[in-house]
């Protein structure tokens, strides 16, 4: 197999997946912030469509935009790791941790997944000369889809669903009792970056 499932092979598939991930998140972050400023909500039903105005338009576009962020990174992680053939079913993943309630954490969980099974089909399958160019646009996205599919949905969703809630009902439930757990996380957050811990964070450990 051309992929590696190590550390640094992993690393470079995440870190290609937020840089296609971040203008999502930077053009959906100002549409939020730009409705919100003037007046703006979530229409978040079509029978609301009639009160919708510009800028609740920006608000609703804006969050719609978050809302893709778990199929975002599936996809592109699959693709960074399986290419074309990775795209739909890593996309698909990602919809699948939203639904599940998964989150990002499922996404990136559910593209790691796929592209690592798209890989081996597209790597190990054989198929007859004249299925040869079926495998990168409908054999292997299928196959991989439906073995992703029943992994997310009956091995995975209920851990990832769990572990999520969880993380987010602790982060959420810390309150002025614990400035010091938040202090800590907020300040270890700040320390690192999409690549790995930064040099100034290294060098305060080593000579603590």
């Amino acid at each position: 197999m051309k992929g590696k499932f190590t550390i640094a092979e992993i690393k470079k598939h995440l870190l290609t997946a937020i840089s296609y991930l971040l203008p999502l998140i930077v053009a959906s972050g100002l549409l939020i912030a730009i409705g919100n400023l003037t007046g703006g909500t979530n229409i978040a039903s079509i029978d609301e469509l009639s009160s919708m105005s510009v800028p609740s338009a920006f608000t609703t576009l804006g969050t719609m935009g978050m809302g893709l962020i778990p199929a975002f990174i599936g996809g592109y992680i699959a693709y960074s790791v399986a290419d074309r053939p990775g795209i739909a079913p890593g996309f698909l993943m990602g919809e699948i941790a939203s639904f599940l309630g998964a989150g990002f954490l499922g996404g990136l969980i559910g593209g790691l997944l796929v592209g690592y099974i798209a890989l081996a089909i597209e790597t190990y399958l054989k198929v007859p000369k004249w299925a040869q160019a079926l495998m990168p646009m409908l054999i292997v996205p299928t196959l991989t889809a439906i073995l992703g599919a029943i992994i997310m949905f009956f091995v995975l969703g209920t851990p990832l669903q769990m572990f999520t809630a969880t993380l987010t009902n602790f982060v959420t439930g810390l309150d002025q009792s614990q400035k010091l757990a938040y202090g800590f996380i907020l300040g270890f957050i700040q320390h690192l970056d999409y690549g790995g811990l930064s040099p100034r964070f290294l060098t305060s450990s080593a000579t603590a």
